[in-house]
């Protein structure tokens, strides 16, 4: 599986042999930038994966709060972390995958290609999600269905839904008998 789409690798120093690594594995474009310019480069490029390839470096707390504030609203599927971290320290990005210095470039790539799955699969789940969502809002409508009613203290009752959408007669003021709870 080839490394589709582009990538950002976030870098004071350069990270060169990343690149080269990461191009040979198939990831294009594969752009390097500064903490600095991160944002503006995740904001341009919109890229599936993130890579901090600096290992000893330590950004400060604005670039890395921009950072992550960029990738959690940027939308869509999860934007995947990874940090080269030399042994026994942790990422500057606390949710990132850490990735030893010292593991090979086979694992590194190994990595990197399980969480782009795992952003394929919620990609696919939030497509789904959009098309349910569609349906049952168009299978509401035509049946003059207030798509409210089964809604108790924001709990829903998956029995009371399914008979509700399959009844042929509308209902008003309905409560769940037996709701959910989160």
């Amino acid at each position: 599986m080839a490394l589709i789409g582009p990538m950002v690798v976030v870098a004071e120093s350069s990270a060169a042999d990343l690149l080269d690594v990461l191009g040979k594995a198939g990831a294009f474009p594969a752009v390097e930038t500064r903490w600095a310019d991160a944002p503006a480069a995740i904001a341009e490029i919109q890229p599936v994966a993130l890579a901090i390839a600096d290992p000893e470096g330590s950004p400060s707390s604005q670039h890395v709060h921009a950072v992550m504030q960029c990738i959690e609203t940027r939308g869509g599927p999860v934007t995947p972390v990874i940090a080269l971290v030399e042994r026994n320290c942790s990422p500057a990005i606390p949710s990132a995958l850490a990735i030893g210095m010292d593991d090979s470039t086979d694992q590194l790539i190994a990595r990197l290609r399980s969480v782009l799955r795992i952003r394929a699969l919620h990609a696919t789940v939030l497509r789904q999600a959009r098309r349910i969502s569609v349906s049952l809002s168009f299978s509401l409508m035509s049946r003059r269905v207030n798509p409210f009613a089964f809604l108790s203290a924001g709990t829903i009752s998956a029995a009371f839904v399914t008979q509700s959408l399959t009844s042929s007669k509308p209902f008003r003021n309905a409560v769940p008998a037996s709701p959910l709870t989160a």
